[in-house]
């Protein structure tokens, strides 16, 4: 008799990467039972929901115990070198060792050497879903493998045969049109207006906005200088409005607080409200989390009526980085359209890049005048004669050569003529 092909879901795959299959002719929802039954409690099989699954992989990672497997004591090291030779920063840490901690637990049966690249496969189907994530998640086994290739702790990285998904190329969501003079006219403090001209008019990232402090302001230059993604530090020019908020901003107390913006005071700082949105506490010198950057900004958006009560997500912060501003030679450079990687102050760095450049600047953009070629000396030609300095062989070399020089080749005698003699030979 044949065997049956078996029908196994999804949920029953992933499953079988931690050993566990469900118990047969049981539905979905049903319990599961462990493969090898070694696990009893009370003389019954030791059962597992999918839910239940799913929160002991949260907690191992939580509480480091992934680091108890092989994989893991590995993924344990990457991340020490990562840190500390490398440079990254906790933000990107965090999001590696999610990765890397949830490949240690589906892996937890297998050595380093032992994984193959259908594990890692198995392993990134788990955020097939959802490719933007699914990209993120490859960059960071890849680059595990290769570190441990590197390092010599296995033969040969087995995610070099695994590719990125690519990416779908969407256009960038932008703000609603005209929202910037909405924002401004329902700002209630002028540090909320310069907060929204440095994000509406400089481009500036939430994680670059949170880290602002008065000192990196500079009224006499006119430039703001942040330091946010990838540790680097980029500096803006300011002109126009944000000029005139920064000077109202300076000669203003703070609320609640009762005297002017100190140097070392952060833009954005923690507070406290009471619900009819009064402060009763604030501290300047202290920096604002992510998450309460994020709660000002769709404050801002209630308060302006482009959200309900209670709102937040739906506009993005960074869609401000994105949207772009009328394009005319009156704006100025810090309220231009700008693009993901380009500063402020970075010069155009080939032909191309300047011609986009020069869409949306003020003076039209000339091509670097080309630089005249030395002419090559041809056959044949006069060398000069070596001076008294030259060494011997080569001035005897040049008293030959100018005593027997080369003989041009010979020329058959219709080469010579013109063309008009040619044709009166041909007449006779």
């Amino acid at each position: 008799m044949a065997a049956q092909p078996e029908h196994r879901n999804d949920g029953e795959r992933q499953l079988e990467l931690f050993e566990i299959v469900a118990a047969p002719n049981q539905p979905e929802q049903a319990k599961l039972v462990a493969i090898d039954g070694a696990r009893r409690s009370r003389h019954r099989d030791a059962r597992l929901t999918l839910g239940e699954a799913a929160r002991i992989i949260r907690e191992a990672v939580k509480d480091k115990s992934y680091r108890k497997t092989p994989l893991g004591q590995l993924v344990g090291r990457y991340l020490r070198w990562f840190r500390n030779e490398y440079g990254a920063t906790e933000s990107t840490i965090r999001d590696y060792e999610a990765v890397l901690a949830r490949m240690s637990l589906l892996l937890a049966d297998r050595e380093p050497l032992e994984v193959s690249t259908e594990d890692l496969r198995e392993v990134i189907d788990t955020w097939a879903m959802r490719h933007a994530r699914t990209r993120a998640k490859v960059t960071s086994v890849r680059a595990f493998w290769v570190w441990a290739e590197e390092e010599g702790h296995v033969v040969f990285s087995p995610a070099s045969k695994i590719r990125r998904p690519r990416a779908p190329r969407k256009t960038a969501p932008l703000l609603p049109a005209h929202i910037d003079e909405l924002l401004l006219s329902c700002a209630r403090t002028s540090r909320d207006r310069l907060a929204l001209l440095v994000l509406l008019d400089c481009g500036a990232r939430r994680a670059e906005l949170g880290g602002i402090r008065i000192r990196d302001f500079d009224l006499a230059r006119r430039q703001l200088t942040v330091f946010g993604k990838g540790q680097k530090e980029r500096v803006i020019p300011l002109r126009g409005r944000i000029v005139m908020a920064l000077r109202t901003y300076l000669g203003e107390p703070l609320e609640f607080v009762g005297r002017r913006p100190e140097p070392d005071d952060y833009l954005l700082y923690p507070e406290k409200r009471t619900p009819d949105r009064r402060v009763y506490w604030a501290e300047p010198k202290k920096p604002c989390a992510s998450n309460t950057v994020h709660r000002w900004w769709y404050r801002m958006l209630e308060q302006a009526g482009l959200v309900g009560h209670g709102v937040r997500s739906g506009l993005n912060m960074h869609r401000a980085r994105h949207t772009s501003q009328p394009s005319s030679d009156a704006l100025p450079a810090s309220r231009r359209p700008r693009r993901h990687s380009a500063t402020a102050t970075s010069p155009p760095r080939s032909a191309s890049t300047a011609t986009r450049i020069s869409a949306t600047s003020g003076a039209p953009w000339t091509p670097s005048p080309t630089r005249a070629r030395p002419k090559k000396p041809r056959a044949g030609g006069t060398i000069r004669p070596p001076g008294p300095t030259e060494s011997g062989d080569l001035q005897e070399r040049w008293r030959r050569r100018e005593s027997n020089p080369r003989k041009v080749p010979a020329v058959s005698i219709n080469a010579r003529k013109r063309p008009r003699d040619l044709l009166g030979d041909l007449s006779d």
